[in-house]
């Protein structure tokens, strides 16, 4: 469950797995809601949600950021960092703060000299909004802006599939495909048009940071091995197969009957001449 996910994070920065992956191998850190909620989505994956199952094996297709998946599935190995049993390493910076006009930079480089095969680049923003207006269309009070600046090519990458800011959430995520080691990110936070004088957030990026590979084997697991909607249209074909021989089966019977029929009657007119 969600909760039952939010409390393993927890229990991850106050037994000190932060950074390194060891249980004490880091400070304990108590850590804000803002935070957990960034690491939840920021994991969270969508490239192998099929669709949803409605029932009587109808699959509605669903894309990242609908109304439906969101965010996507959580999942913890694509995270936060535990030494061996996890896809990615993670940077997090918490109760952070920034004023209009005074944008906050973050600066990551991607390292993989440990094994590290992680071939994506994600970052998040949460902050905590006041209560809106009931019935708003244009509900944030205090927009904050993430960008991801590429350096490799002087790319700007920006949050929630958009191609410029979005003022419309108060999380933002932005997943960068194909990064390779040794490439530098830089992270910006931006505030416009506050509601105070200042706007506490949480931001988390994941990625290759100088960690070991991933030694479980997760070929199998239930979302990358799933095959329900092959299953479903393998016996949707098998019973329109099983349904049209029935029907056609079941013609020829008829047919047979009507020649028969026919014939009788013609033999029985003939010995009448």
């Amino acid at each position: 469950t969600v909760s039952g996910t939010a409390a393993i994070i927890r229990q991850y920065f106050e037994e000190g797995y932060y950074p390194k992956g060891r249980k004490g191998s880091g400070a304990p850190r108590s850590i804000s809601g803002a935070l957990v909620k960034a690491i939840l989505m920021n994991g969270a994956q969508t490239n192998n949600v099929r669709g949803v199952d409605n029932g009587g094996g109808k699959v509605t297709p669903v894309t990242a950021y609908d109304n439906t998946i969101g965010f996507g599935r959580i999942d913890l190995s694509k995270s936060l960092y535990l030494e061996g049993y996890s896809d990615v390493q993670a940077k997090v910076w918490d109760r952070q703060v920034v004023v209009d006009g005074a944008p906050r930079r973050f600066v990551v480089t991607t390292d993989t000299s440990n094994g590290c095969t992680f071939d994506k680049l994600s970052a998040t923003l949460v902050w905590m909004e006041p209560g809106s207006a009931v019935g708003c269309t244009a509900c944030v009070l205090n927009d904050l802006d993430l960008r991801v600046k590429q350096s490799s090519d002087n790319t700007i990458h920006y949050p929630n599939n958009l191609k410029g800011k979005d003022s419309l959430n108060n999380v933002e995520r932005v997943i960068v495909p194909d990064v390779n080691g040794n490439e530098t990110f830089t992270l910006e936070v931006e505030a416009t048009n506050l509601d105070g004088p200042k706007q506490t957030f949480a931001l988390v990026v994941t990625g290759c940071f100088g960690g070991v590979p991933n030694t479980l084997d997760t070929s199998q697991n239930v979302f990358d091995a799933d095959t329900s909607k092959e299953d479903k249209d393998d016996n949707r074909t098998s019973l329109i197969i099983i349904i049209c021989s029935c029907v056609g089966g079941a013609l020829v019977v008829c047919l047979g009957c009507v020649c028969y029929r026919n014939k009788r009657r013609a033999a029985a007119a003939n010995m009448d001449r």
